[in-house]
C-alpha cells in the first residue's frame, strides 16, 4: 500500500498546478478505489470512446489505476500524466482533505 509522506505533500504543493476543470476522486486506501476509478472514468469519457468499439475501450485494455492516476504517485515521475492538456483531468488521491494543498481546495 502507498504511504503518504510529508515529502509527498510538500512536492505536490510545490509542483502541481490545479485547474478549475480538474475532477478529483479522494478515497481512503482499500475503500473500493479501483471500482470508483473505473466508474468515474467511464462516466466522464462515455462519449469520447463511443466509436472505438468495446474491445478498444481503455478500461478493457488497461487498469483503472492507469486511466485515473494517483497524484501522490505521479508527482515523482519524470513525465507525470497530469501534464496532459486535455480537460477535464481526472485525478485520484488518498491524501486526507486536511492535507490537500489550498490551491486544490480553491479550484
Amino acid at each position: 500500500m502507498h504511504k503518504i509522506s510529508i515529502e509527498t505533500v510538500m512536492a505536490l504543493q510545490g509542483t502541481f498546478k490545479a485547474r478549475p476543470t480538474n475532477i478529483y476522486l479522494a478515497t481512503l486506501p482499500k475503500s473500493s478505489t479501483t471500482w470508483l476509478k473505473a466508474l468515474m472514468f467511464a462516466l466522464v469519457n462515455r462519449n469520447k470512446f463511443k466509436n472505438h468499439g468495446l474491445l478498444k475501450h481503455p478500461l478493457r485494455i488497461s487498469n483503472p489505476h492507469k486511466c485515473l492516476p494517483l497524484i501522490e504517485v505521479e508527482i515523482f515521475r519524470n513525465t507525470p500524466t497530469y501534464v496532459d492538456p486535455h480537460s477535464p483531468r481526472l485525478l485520484a488521491t488518498h491524501i486526507p482533505y486536511t492535507l490537500l494543498p489550498q490551491f486544490i481546495l480553491d479550484s
